[in-house]
């Protein structure tokens, strides 16, 4: 970076502005925030930003969104950046209203994850036709100046594989369809439909697994902790439970913790979108909280951040990144 990162910017607005038949679209200037957005984050930039990013997330009390969105945030703030989060709490219409915010407020660039994918295809071209540059992450609105995606049915047969993999370690010679496993999943968009899918192949990949239940419902730790308790008072017999998301995972982890009639030893749960407190129960060694998967490079904050900025200094950038994925367990956590 030269100099000021802010003049910088402020100089590549005016550029872009005056550029308007490069491939790269104008910016449109900053304007007040709209009074129904979401506070900015507690790493927002300091007073007079040149430039402001809209992060439209589905719920934040999501704890992998609420640290994604900060650390993001964090990122921009030196370059005097202000990313604005706005919270849609689940709620698919209030999401399509503060992305029309977003766009009303001249914010430069919006990183949107999307609740409902097609129902937010409008409001993103209305926004990309004001020049505002818009990245999805997650789900294909199929309009967009770039994406960055996970293939979620893959990330849920990988949970299924982690726990395929404990079985064979810990059961070795359990016969076919006699391991009784849980699975907690969400439903509440095509994305979260595709991971559940994923993690229903663990009798494909596991002849000895045999799912005893099934319970859906939010992706946080307190519905995690419900579920398990109602899976295994259900089926007593479940040795391993598969997790939509670490949040769920951690939940069901507590409420095993606490019932003495389970063997720490032979017991296990796996999760998905390496959250720090994920991290810190698998380092721990003695939880069994067992694995997670991880997607996008060991730093998606730092994705996210490196590919937005491009954009809004209207340098070349990919339109299309599909994140990797990396099961995480005792064997690979740092």
């Amino acid at each position: 970076m030269k100099k000021s990162l802010s003049l910088l910017f402020a100089t590549v607005v005016i550029a872009a502005l005056l550029l308007s038949a490069c491939a790269t679209a104008p910016v449109a200037p900053a304007a007040q925030p709209a009074a129904d957005t979401a506070a900015s984050t507690e790493a927002a930039a300091p007073a007079g930003a040149t430039l402001r990013v809209g992060y439209a997330v589905p719920d934040a009390s999501n704890p992998f969104l609420s640290n994604l969105t900060k650390s993001v945030a964090e990122y921009f703030a030196p370059d005097g950046v202000e990313v604005i989060v706005a919270d849609a709490q689940g709620d698919a219409t209030k999401q399509v209203n503060q992305i029309e915010n977003f766009t009303t407020m001249g914010v430069d660039a919006i990183i949107v994850m999307a609740i409902d994918p097609k129902g937010v295809t409008s409001v993103i071209e209305n926004a990309r036709q004001a020049g505002v540059k818009v990245m999805v992450a997650g789900g294909d609105t199929g309009v967009y100046d770039a994406i960055m995606h996970t293939d979620q049915h893959a990330m849920g047969a990988m949970i299924a594989q982690m726990a395929c993999d404990f079985i064979a370690a810990n059961y070795a010679d359990a016969a076919d369809g006699s391991v009784e496993v849980g699975i907690i999943e969400n439903r509440d968009t095509p994305e979260a439909n595709q991971r559940s899918d994923g993690m229903a192949t663990v009798t494909e990949l596991c002849p000895a697994a045999a799912v005893a239940g099934v319970v859906g419902g939010t992706p946080t730790i307190t519905f995690g902790a419900t579920a398990a308790e109602n899976l295994l008072t259900a089926h007593p017999n479940v040795k391993v439970i598969l997790a939509y998301n670490d949040a769920q995972g951690l939940g069901a982890t507590q409420t095993v913790a606490a019932m003495s009639t389970i063997d720490p030893a032979t017991f296990a749960i796996f999760g998905a979108d390496n959250t720090p407190d994920a991290l810190a129960a698998i380092k721990a060694g003695d939880s069994v909280f067992r694995g997670t998967v991880r997607f996008g490079s060991d730093n998606l904050a730092l994705d996210t951040y490196n590919l937005v900025k491009k954009m809004v200094m209207g340098e070349e950038f990919p339109v299309e990144t599909l994140d990797p994925l990396t099961p995480i367990t005792a064997a690979n956590v740092e």
